[in-house]
């Protein structure tokens, strides 16, 4: 069996939350938006790993609207992008870890790619997939969730 925890206990495991008070729910800690990366080269994948080669990308900086405003926004194209978080963690043994896009995300138009994680794994990166109407995303916004189980 395996118990999921609660979002306090998952705040316990992760650093570099930017408002745990908004980012704690229930059963989820809601992940926010550090960096977006737009692909720009292929990657390489090989049995054994030695020729393993991510994708290239090139950071895309975030547009402040108004000169006086605290945070930028990135305005996203249709297409893929690599995302990374504000959060980091090292999932400890004995704990499974669900990385899924917000609720919220989807509605908006993108969607990201679901992860398993498993002991000794750390937060990775999302491949965002953004539909063709594009999307608008505020730096540190809330874009995923994560949940985890405790094993027995």
């Amino acid at each position: 069996m395996a118990r999921v925890c609660s979002g306090e206990d998952i705040s316990k495991l992760v650093r570099g939350l930017i408002h745990a008070e908004s980012q704690i729910q229930k059963h989820a800690l809601d992940l926010t938006l550090r960096s977006v990366f737009r692909l720009t080269g292929r990657g390489r994948l090989d049995f054994g790993g030695r020729e393993y080669c991510p994708c290239e990308g090139d950071k895309i900086l975030p547009e402040k609207r108004k000169s006086d405003d605290k945070y930028g926004w990135w305005e996203l194209e249709r297409g893929d992008y690599l995302l990374e978080y504000n959060e980091s963690f090292l999932l400890p043994e004995g704990m499974v870890g669900i990385l899924q896009p917000h609720h919220r995300l989807v509605v908006a138009g993108a969607i990201h790619n679901d992860h398993v994680l498993i002991y000794p794994d750390v937060l990775p990166a999302a491949l965002l997939h953004v539909a063709s109407m594009g999307l608008s995303i505020k730096e540190n916004a809330r874009v995923s969730q994560l949940v985890v189980l405790e094993l027995d």
